[in-house]
């Protein structure tokens, strides 16, 4: 506000009460509020600063500024002129709640007394703070992602449980705007948690968190797969009453618990403290979704790893009566006996199952799963007289995928009479109770025996010598050839014609023989599987 209505063209200063000898003072001329004020009352408002301050221009004049002026959040306007008229300017931005508007004042001493300026600039300050909010936000979303990409470097060396667990809390707890972080999971048989590992300042804040595991909202976000952020601590009901005490104490405010889910299965959880009171935004607890998952599916990925080469492994047998259960319902509707050939994880929510059965056709069979919600698709292998060979992709919620998330196997799976047979697999050490309890939790199942065994290790001495023995000659010859000329590169290097013509056979004999070939490597590669289809 740079220009002065209480002045006349010339520089000398106008005196707004009166006109004689002067030019007279044009307020409504003004683009902004303009109140004339001397010995604390009004002597003239112009409409913009009556509309402005939500007051009737004719009864403001005359009246106190303290009865003219709007309640703001600091009242600044009306303790200026509580000692008399200000005898230096003042220029300040304040908020008024009851007009809901944001005011700039700028308040200038005069010759008579002050001359107040008001202009509305709710629209320029809400504009700023959005655009504050936002540039927060965006620092916010960058070192959330920073740490995400810190995170997933770090798990890639994680090679078991252990290391998963302590990279995590280690990458979280020892950055500089979180306290601390700590990782627990499900105790087996139960709903408790149990800590795996921890890494900051945790003080006596942990102590009781570790205290109160039963009933801290880490156990709530693991029961519901859901993360919660709670701040500020101190002020919520959900967190016990001790760990609100230790966190006010210690100058934490805010956390975040993230379930560590993969495929369906909530792993454990990740608790990270703050000090901050806002430390965590709502895309900042997405991001920490996206970390829960990426941790899930570490966890998974060692538990895969563990079985893989495990020396030693756990095999023990479930049997689900649940009907609900794709394949335990099958049985009871047909009266029959369905075995499952073996299984295909496919990504963290599906499981590929071979089904085979004598007796029903397939194309029964495959109307009857289409109808079931847990199958995402079926698909006829075979159709014969006496066999039906069917592929089944399982979702969430089912027996096979609930065991495939754990990061176990399935040996072996057989439905009938009502019930389901499921052996099951898991490398020696891992919790046998906890995939147990994960089964009991979720269907009308129970653990019928356990057993461990030792794997033999096969070399590849052995492995030529079992295939040798097994391979006719002919099906050694053409996969030899085919594979020297380079028929199984990408691009192939010889078609089958080609290979043919250098055995004396034709293409189509030529791929009889791989395939056959192919089909008996596979099942020595496989462990000798029965898929119920064999060579001759």
């Amino acid at each position: 506000m740079t220009d002065d209505p209480t002045r006349t063209d010339g520089g000398t200063e106008t005196d707004p009460t009166t006109s004689a000898g002067r030019p007279a003072l044009r307020l409504d001329a003004c683009p902004y509020g303009v109140v004339i004020v001397d010995d604390g009352t009004v002597d003239a408002v112009n409409d913009i600063a009556a509309d402005l301050f939500d007051v009737d221009a004719d009864d403001a004049v005359g009246a106190s500024v303290e009865s003219v002026t709007p309640v703001s959040v600091e009242s600044t306007l009306p303790s200026l002129f509580a000692g008399g008229d200000p005898t230096t300017d003042h220029e300040f931005e304040e908020y008024y709640p009851e007009l809901e508007r944001w005011l700039s004042v700028t308040v200038v001493p005069t010759d008579g007394g002050c001359a107040v300026y008001v202009d509305d600039v709710t629209d320029r300050v809400t504009a700023e703070r959005e655009t504050e909010r936002l540039r927060e936000e965006l620092d916010d979303v960058v070192g959330v992602t920073d740490l995400l990409s810190a995170v997933l470097v770090e798990l890639v060396d994680a090679t078991d449980r252990e290391a998963v667990a302590e990279t995590i809390v280690r990458t979280l707890g020892e950055r500089e705007e979180y306290e601390f972080a700590w990782l627990g999971e499900r105790e087996p048989g139960g709903d408790r948690l149990r800590v795996r590992a921890a890494a900051g300042d945790t003080g006596n804040l942990f102590e009781q968190v570790e205290d109160h595991l039963g009933e801290i909202p880490e156990r709530t976000a693991v029961e519901r797969d859901e993360a919660r952020v709670i701040q500020p601590i101190t002020e919520s009901e959900a967190v016990p009453a001790p760990v609100r005490q230790a966190a006010f104490a210690d100058g934490v405010q805010s956390f975040v618990a993230v379930p560590l889910t993969y495929g369906g299965t909530a792993y454990g959880v990740v608790g990270v403290y703050a000090a901050g009171k806002d430390a965590f935004s709502e895309r900042a607890r997405e991001a920490f979704e996206t970390l829960g998952s990426m941790a899930g599916f570490a966890v998974n990925a060692a538990r895969n790893q563990n079985l893989l080469f495990a020396d030693t492994i756990t095999e023990f047998t479930v049997d689900v009566m649940d009907a609900t259960a794709p394949f335990v319902g099958l049985a009871r509707e047909f009266d029959a006996t369905f075995d499952v050939d073996g299984t295909v994880p496919q990504g963290r929510d599906r499981v590929v199952a071979y089904l085979t059965t004598e007796g029903p056709s397939a194309t029964a069979v495959a109307d009857s799963l289409a109808d079931h919600d847990e199958v995402r698709d079926v698909r006829v292998v075979t159709d014969t007289e006496t066999t039906a060979r069917l592929e089944v992709t399982l979702g969430e919620g089912t027996p096979l995928q609930t065991v495939a998330t754990l990061g176990a196997s399935v040996g072996r799976a057989t439905y009938s009479e009502g019930r389901g047979r499921i052996g099951v697999e898991l490398p020696s050490g891992e919790e046998v109770r906890q995939v147990g309890e994960a089964l009991r939790r979720q269907f009308d199942a129970d653990t019928v025996s356990k057993v461990q065994r030792d794997r033999s290790v096969t070399t590849a001495g052995d492995m030529r010598s079992e295939l040798g023995s097994d391979l006719t000659e002919r099906q050694e010859t053409a996969l030899r050839t085919a594979y020297l000329a380079g028929y199984f590169e990408s691009p192939r290097d010889s078609t089958a014609e080609e290979v043919g013509e250098a055995l004396g056979i034709t293409g189509s004999t030529l791929l009889h023989h791989l395939r056959t070939g192919q089909r008996k490597l596979l099942d020595i590669y496989f462990d000798g599987e029965d898929t119920g289809r064999r060579g001759d």
